[in-house]
């Protein structure tokens, strides 16, 4: 067996899609989402276990950290948007931004500041990559929950000098938007292909470029720390700013 990988959200599309690409590398992986039915689906897989974590709730937090010992690398996850905050600024209820400032970045912070002890039991080359958003670089229309993700592409760079002695990277990992089955579940099939017209390659980023671009980070760039790397199909570079449809002009 390989090195131990913790990723935080690893039921969900893309969480999982990472997990099992390092089993498949005969890692062993331990994965950690509030969703139990899908968390135990995906650790039908030898070498995935799950454990149930809220990052938001402290006590759910030390429980799930106390179970592990020495991990090698750590991948962090968040929960995603929330369909109430694609409000106009003014118009974003303040309890819907806190929610997602604290799904997005908060507790995300807080369990990273677990995992380091963690890191620092085990010898070798290790990392924390934290999965960041395009939404954080651009105007996408969901204000709390893109100032979370800057946060997240912060905090990695403030950490890689903090960590960096202990031979610990911190990378941020950008990504545009990703092909899974809930994008396709709540858009229809026009604003997919009005959303695919906003990138370069005319397509989405999909489930298992991502799992390879997190692998890279962790096990193939071993000099990078403290540095971002974007993975959108040239989303960034083509949307000059704004989404289709995002906004009406003022009369």
């Amino acid at each position: 067996m390989g090195e131990t990988i913790v990723v935080i959200g690893g039921a969900g599309s893309i969480g999982s899609a990472i997990a099992e690409y390092y089993a498949n590398a005969d890692h062993n992986v331990v994965i950690g989402d509030i969703d139990e039915t899908k968390g135990r689906e995906v650790a039908r897989h030898a070498n995935i276990s799950y454990a149930h974590v809220d990052v938001t709730d402290d006590g759910s937090r030390e429980r799930f950290f106390d179970q592990l010992s020495g991990i090698h690398h750590y991948v962090s996850l968040p929960g995603g948007s929330l369909p109430e905050e694609k409000v106009p600024f003014e118009e974003l209820d303040t309890a819907i931004a806190l929610e997602s400032i604290n799904r997005n970045y908060t507790g995300q912070v807080f369990a990273a500041k677990k995992a380091i002890p963690l890191l620092k039991q085990s010898q070798g080359d290790r990392s924390m990559a934290f999965i960041s958003s395009i939404g954080a670089v651009a105007s996408m229309g969901v204000h709390a929950y893109s100032s979370a993700k800057g946060g997240l592409q912060t905090l990695s760079t403030s950490l890689s000098g903090e960590l960096g002695p202990y031979g610990i990277r911190t990378n941020a990992l950008i990504l545009g938007t990703v092909d899974t089955a809930r994008l396709r579940r709540i858009h229809t099939a026009d604003t997919m292909e009005e959303f695919k017209r906003l990138t370069a390659l005319g397509r989405f980023v999909k489930r298992e470029e991502v799992a390879k671009a997190v692998y890279t980070m962790t096990h193939m760039l071993t000099a990078m720390t403290g540095a971002e790397l974007t993975l959108d199909a040239g989303q960034t570079v083509n949307m000059h700013g704004r989404l289709p449809s995002q906004y009406d002009r003022p009369r």
